[in-house]
Parts: C-alpha cells; sequence; structure tokens
C-alpha cells in the first residue's frame, strides 16, 4: 500500500499487518525491533485507538501514528493522544507522514 512505499522509501523498516491482532502479535513477537505502529483509526474488529492504547499499555517505548479521514474530534483518542501517539488526517502527503513518524521517534529516544 501507498504508507509502506511512503515509509520504506523513506528508509524505515516496515512490517506489514494484515489487521490489528496481527499487528499485536508482531509486536509481541519482535517488540525489540518495532518502533512506531502506524494505523487507520477506524478498522473492524478492532480500532485504531485501541490498538493504540493496547500497545501502550504494554509496551510504552512503542510510538503511535493514527491516521483518518475522519476529523479528530469524531474519534475516541484523546487518551492515546496524550500518551504521544500522533494524529495525522488524510490526505496527507509523503512528508506529513514521515515527518509524523520522525516526530514519533524523536519523543521516545532516551536522553
Amino acid at each position: 500500500d501507498s504508507t509502506t512505499r511512503i515509509l520504506d522509501r523513506a528508509g524505515f523498516t516496515v512490517i506489514p499487518a494484515a489487521n490489528a491482532e496481527d499487528a499485536l502479535r508482531l509486536i509481541e513477537d519482535e517488540h525489540a525491533g518495532i518502533d512506531v505502529v502506524v494505523t487507520d483509526a477506524v478498522m473492524p474488529w478492532m480500532s485504531g485507538p485501541d490498538l493504540a492504547q493496547r500497545v501502550q499499555a504494554r509496551h510504552p517505548s512503542v510510538g503511535v501514528v493514527l491516521l483518518s479521514g475522519y476529523a479528530v474530534d469524531t474519534l475516541n483518542v484523546e487518551s492515546v493522544l496524550e500518551r504521544g501517539a500522533q494524529f495525522l488526517p488524510k490526505p496527507f502527503s509523503g512528508a506529513d507522514l514521515v515527518s509524523a513518524v520522525q516526530h514519533v521517534l524523536a519523543a521516545r529516544r532516551p536522553w
């Protein structure tokens, strides 16, 4: 998909997941190698904010970028944004996506 291509071209290693359950499984299996989860806010079976909350609770060092075509105030994302997740409204440019991921990574680096 285009998100994967953009991040791959920007030099990030991307591990795609088919759905939220697969993403959680990958994080558990590969936790040491996953720095950021990029997810759509609206998905079947588990929303992006729910996925973000689970990731943030179990692996606080993993950052989150939520993508959505819906306005931020129509989604239940306040708690995950307070914990450092970034919200990126659709449509967005490749530069916007890369910037959001870089922002989350910079905020998570130990100093």
